[in-house]
C-alpha cells in the first residue's frame, strides 16, 4: 500500500529484470524483479516467495548501494 509520501518519491534507478530491489527506507525485504512494464514492476519477495506489483518509482536497486560502499 502506498503512503501519502510515496506518491512524490522518484527513483533514479534504472530498474531491470533480475535486479534486487527494496521499496522502503530499510534494506529489507529484498525483492527480485520478474518483469517491468512502463512504470510497474512485478516483484517477488526473495524470502517468502510472494509476488506483487509495485510502482517502479518506489523501487531502489540494492546493488547500486553496494557498489557505492
Amino acid at each position: 500500500m502506498l503512503n501519502r509520501d510515496d506518491t512524490t518519491l522518484q527513483s533514479f534507478d534504472d530498474i531491470r529484470v533480475g535486479d534486487l530491489v527494496r521499496t522502503g527506507a530499510n534494506l529489507y525485504p529484498h525483492y527480485a524483479v520478474i518483469a517491468v512494464h512502463h512504470d510497474m514492476c512485478w516483484v517477488r519477495d526473495v524470502q517468502s516467495g510472494m509476488d506483487g506489483l509495485t510502482p517502479a518509482r518506489i523501487c531502489h536497486r540494492i546493488g547500486a548501494q553496494a557498489e557505492e560502499m
